[in-house]
């Protein structure tokens, strides 16, 4: 909340900027030069919005996307009807980002952790993480329901569960679990072209191969 500033966000934005440039650029090497296959398409996303006041937040965000450097393009509801020609668009208009991307999360895991067994990976399901064992600051164990495991590094990567293990190390992460819903339509033929968000309803609606 304190961090909630003008002036902390502008500080944040080029960072934030470079941060996700950069996550795009590993996924097209992953796809191009890796070979892994999971569905990565560069169609961009469309900000959806179908009031006025919705209009107004859209441009304001677009125009301080357009200061950064990231390409977004106000089009206007006849535009938006011609991208998306398979369905009828119920929208004022919309903000393009081009330079966006989206993919497959379940592909992206599972061509991730077979080619990672491919590479000698080993991975543990169903094991329990009980507790660390430290030396002079330093992990050099850790305890679990499989009995102790020695390394020379760990990682912890424990989604909304890292703060518990954090703590137990006397780390202090302020990660918070967040909640949603989705649901999936398989083979929804005919399919979006472009993922999008309708900004009043906060739904974000998202193509992935023959599914939506």
């Amino acid at each position: 909340y304190k961090s909630a500033t003008a002036e902390k966000v502008k500080k944040a934005a080029t960072l934030l900027r470079d941060f996700n440039w950069m996550s795009k650029q590993l996924y097209v090497e992953m796809a191009n030069e890796d070979g892994l296959n999971f569905a990565l398409a560069e169609n961009g996303i469309l900000m959806l919005y179908n009031s006025t006041h919705g209009e107004e937040e859209e441009q304001e965000v677009a125009a301080e996307a357009n200061k950064l450097g990231i390409k977004a393009r106000h089009i206007t509801a006849a535009e938006l009807q011609a991208l998306e020609p398979d369905f009828k668009i119920n929208a004022k208009g919309a903000i393009h980002y081009p330079g966006d991307a989206h993919l497959s999360p379940a592909l992206l895991m599972t061509e991730m952790k077979e080619r990672l067994a491919q590479e000698g990976v080993h991975f543990m399901g169903g094991v329990e993480v009980k507790s660390f064992h430290k030396k002079k600051g330093k992990i050099n164990g850790v305890e679990t329901s499989n009995g102790l495991y020695r390394a020379d590094t760990f990682v912890v990567c424990g989604g909304s569960w890292t703060p518990t293990f954090a703590r137990d190390l006397s780390l202090r992460l302020p990660i918070q679990a967040g909640k949603g819903y989705s649901f999936t339509l398989k083979n929804a033929l005919p399919n979006l072209k472009h993922p999008a968000i309708l900004t009043e309803a906060k739904i974000a609606v998202t193509p992935m191969q023959s599914d939506l």
